[in-house]
């Protein structure tokens, strides 16, 4: 078994737009949920040509990804999800790792992740502390605002 981890092609939108979806109903959220959220699930070409986006490749398939984008406050881990099938090897923590290693590289001493509630304690791991919350859909939902030291 071997994972890779690489920067994401154009013509990858609709394999990771796939993967973040089936994570994030894999937590047991309604289908309106997801079809609210479906719109920031979806990763097109022009997104991918325009920000950083690294696949995780599981003999040679892609199981998993992150992004991260330029905010005004600095990089900002906007997504990082895992096929439901391939939980509990690992994978998650390389390409969080990796994402943080990036950042580094990229002049950053953190990453700022708005996180589902259900991945917080991931990213607590790692050393992310909430600093705040904010507003998600449908209306009155709020999600951690994480700062993550790299």
């Amino acid at each position: 078994m071997s994972l890779t981890i690489r920067a994401a092609g154009a013509d990858e939108g609709d394999t990771l737009s796939t993967i973040a979806m089936t994570a994030k109903a894999s937590w047991g959220y309604p289908a309106a949920y997801l079809q609210l959220w479906k719109a920031d699930l979806t990763i097109t070409a022009q997104y991918i040509e325009t920000n950083m986006v690294v696949c995780a490749d599981w003999n040679g398939e892609p199981v998993g990804f992150y992004t991260i984008v330029e905010t005004a406050e600095g990089l900002e881990l906007d997504h990082l999800f895992l096929h439901p099938d391939h939980f509990g090897h690992g994978i998650g923590d390389a390409l969080l790792r990796h994402a943080m290693a990036c950042a580094r590289e990229n002049g950053a001493d953190e990453l700022r992740i708005v996180s589902d509630p259900n991945a917080e304690t991931f990213y607590a791991k790692y050393g992310a502390e909430r600093i705040d919350m904010v507003p998600s859909q449908p209306e009155g939902r709020e999600l951690p605002l994480l700062r993550l030291p790299v």
